[in-house]
């Protein structure tokens, strides 16, 4: 009983300080996210792994992929650990250059905070696939609702 107690504080905390709560990407949005990823990626980055549920089926689906999940919450970024290595880390920081898909399921206050981030470190070609929530200002390149496709063009 203790122990369920500290994990949900601890949930709770680390929500609070992060401004979002690990929710799994729904069955439908997945597929369509996926299905958005370009099949030659290299280099695949989710910011917000979460519980590491479609960090493994982006390793599944592209198994030629290098794939690089990030994950500051410390119980989801335990679980997710288990489909294969997830660091433990800023999402803000996370390097970007090389990376042909961003993967990233987070909240509007995040996507305002990644959008010049996006622009300052993204190569010509790259794409941020998106759930629920759109980059402000931005127009999507494809939209699949509840999944938007952006394609970074230097």
């Amino acid at each position: 009983m203790i122990s369920g107690i500290a994990i949900i504080g601890l949930l709770y905390w680390y929500g609070q300080r992060l401004r979002i709560m690990p929710v799994p990407t729904l069955p439908a949005a997945r597929r369509k996210a996926l299905a958005m990823m370009p099949r030659d990626a290299k280099l695949v980055v989710e910011l917000g792994a979460g519980w590491g549920g479609m960090t493994r089926r982006i390793r599944k689906a592209l198994p030629n992929a290098t794939v690089i999940a990030y994950e500051r919450s410390l119980i989801p970024w335990a679980v997710s650990r288990v489909s294969g290595p997830v660091h433990r880390g800023d999402l803000f920081a996370a390097d970007l250059t090389n990376a042909d898909v961003v993967f990233c399921y987070l909240s509007p206050w995040h996507m305002a905070r990644l959008a010049p981030k996006f622009a300052a470190e993204l190569k010509n070609g790259a794409s941020v696939i998106s759930v629920a929530f759109p980059l402000p200002d931005f127009a999507p390149d494809a939209a699949d609702d509840p999944v938007y496709l952006y394609r970074y063009r230097k």
